[in-house]
């Protein structure tokens, strides 16, 4: 996963891109803030944390997958069988 796949899953689908690149990484900071404000053990949130983001990442990596998929069947489809 490159940096210019990222941005051209942003820029196809600018909503499914948030929604699972940062926004459980927004959720996971915000998790985290929350117990450190309020004096909890660090331990819960940490693995939280962790977990989010790493369904962030595994999330990104599909959705990236997928439409490289989708551009290849497009391709595909265009040519006339033989």
């Amino acid at each position: 996963m490159s940096g210019s796949e990222l941005l051209a899953l942003a820029r196809a689908d600018p909503g499914r891109a948030f929604t699972y690149t940062a926004l459980p990484v927004l959720v996971a900071a915000a998790q985290f803030a929350n117990s450190l404000v309020h004096g909890v053990s660090l331990l819960f949130p940490a693995l939280f944390a962790l977990a989010l983001v790493a369904f962030a990442v595994a999330a990104t990596q599909y959705h990236i997958a997928a439409r490289r998929v989708d551009e290849a069947w497009s391709a595909t489809a265009e040519q006339p069988a033989d």
